[in-house]
């Protein structure tokens, strides 16, 4: 193959990821500025899977960032929009039997408490969605298992248990770049964190975690005005102070590698623990 050939398939490859890159952020804009109507579960639905769709975004899965954004354009209109079923994704066949297993459960919990406890309900769903859309890419799995970990751990242990035993918080979407203060669009999100804490009368500990990028103790202060930040904010939902301790662990714990992009992203977070 000629040098002028190979530049101009690399300059049509770079096209199209640039047109899937617009969509998806298209599809983002256009969920930020929508109001959210309908009840309380898919009020609540939307923003998480506004949440999923910047997410997706974050690791250039563009594709995936669309259609996250376009369920949560439903749901932000009030539609009931349901989980995705096992059929919409090519699995691997190690998967089915867990997937399976796994959609019954998140329907049935969705539809027992979508009325009395929507929050809960709408999170369950949208884990389930990210836990599908992990095992769909298998080729990461292996070489990356916390991605699929990071939805299927919290969901098993939401249905299981009504609080997960860890509620991890993307910090790229509480907060500005380098900044603790939480975004109002995702204020939502922790009233509804604060609202299973008190339903579960739970203690839980509020930890900051940074990637690795700046002074270790730099890292260790951002993580703490994170990890206060939202305490406060949970506080003032009506979560008592004195059930809450807020520590940071700066970058001294990631989930994932600090050398790629997507890995930082990852790292970046705040998680209640109960």
């Amino acid at each position: 193959m000629s040098r002028m050939t190979k530049t101009a398939l690399s300059l049509v490859g770079v096209a199209l990821l640039a047109g899937c890159a617009g969509g998806a952020i298209r599809g983002i804009d256009q969920l930020q500025s929508t109001p959210f109507t309908g009840d309380a579960f898919t009020q609540a639905l939307a923003a998480e899977y506004l949440a999923l769709a910047e997410k997706e975004y974050e690791l250039v899965d563009y594709g995936d960032s669309e259609h996250f954004s376009s369920k949560g354009l439903r749901a932000a209109a009030g539609e009931a929009v349901g989980p995705d079923p096992v059929s919409s994704r090519v699995l691997r066949s190690d998967f089915a039997e867990e997937a399976t297993s796994l959609e019954m459960a998140t329907v049935d919990y969705v539809t027992a408490n979508r009325t009395s406890d929507p929050a809960n309900a709408a999170r369950v769903q949208a884990l389930w969605d990210c836990t599908l859309e992990e095992m769909e890419e298998y080729w990461q799995v292996e070489v990356q298992p916390y991605w699929l970990s990071g939805c299927r751990d919290e969901l098993i242990a939401s249905i299981d248990q009504g609080m997960p035993a860890t509620i991890g918080l993307a910090a790229d979407v509480l907060f500005d770049f380098d900044r603790s203060n939480i975004k109002p669009e995702f204020a939502g999100v922790l009233d509804d964190v604060a609202a299973l804490i008190l339903a579960n009368n739970e203690q839980v500990v509020v930890e900051g975690h940074t990637d690795s990028i700046g002074s270790e103790a730099y890292n260790f202060a951002l993580g703490q005005r994170r990890a206060d930040s939202v305490a406060s904010f949970l506080n003032t939902a009506g979560v008592p102070a004195a059930d809450m301790t807020t520590v940071s662990f700066g970058e001294t714990r990631p989930i994932a590698p600090n050398d790629t992009p997507e890995g930082r992203a990852l790292n970046r977070r705040v998680e209640i623990k109960r």
